[in-house]
């Protein structure tokens, strides 16, 4: 009686199981179904786009901690979660860095933030970035050379401001920083 009852459940199993993989139901369908919560107005676009990735999928069938490895090589992403809702729906969830400086590389001009992860301008750059200039960096050095450097400057801000640039703190001498070269 209890191998019977144990085949029973098996069977109902292994079935609910196949019915969910294969079910249309459970299907990303369109980008509707993706939904990009939160504030993330420079990587909205790039976010999406690798998530269509998604779409014709089972909900069941897509690695969420592959969709999050993904959405972490964005440059402006720092971190992102990716949450299944039934029946077919993902949520992303995406933080973004803070630029800290505008950072000189050849010609151009990027953003990097305080670990040093270089961003790419965002169109139309927000009239509130107000950065010093980071010189002395190039485009071939790894993180592992740049984020010890921005470190470094980020303790000259801090030692500008005061301390811990708390409250208390009335002058901001940081920013009248205009460029610093950190070779």
């Amino acid at each position: 009686m209890a191998v019977l009852a144990l085949a029973v459940v098996g069977a109902g199993i292994y079935e609910a199981r196949a019915f969910a993989l294969r079910s249309g139901r459970f299907r990303v369908r369109s980008e509707k179904d993706i939904e990009l919560a939160g504030e993330a107005p420079n990587s909205r676009a790039q976010a999406l786009e690798k998530m269509r990735e998604v779409v014709g999928r089972n909900v069941f069938q897509i690695s969420l901690a592959e969709r999050k490895q993904e959405l972490e090589k964005i440059p402006w992403v720092e971190s992102a979660t990716v949450v299944r809702l039934w029946p077919n729906h993902l949520r992303v969830m995406v933080k973004e860095r803070t630029p800290v400086a505008f950072i000189a590389l050849g010609g151009r001009i990027e953003l990097i933030d305080a670990q040093g992860v270089v961003m790419e301008m965002p169109p139309g750059v927000p009239s509130n970035y107000s950065f010093p200039v980071i010189l002395g960096m190039s485009e071939s050095e790894p993180l592992s050379t740049r984020a010890p450097r921005m470190q470094t400057f980020m303790r000259l801000v801090r030692e500008l401001d005061g301390g811990d640039g708390g409250p208390q703190v009335k002058v901001r001498y940081s920013h009248d920083l205009e460029e610093v070269d950190l070779s």
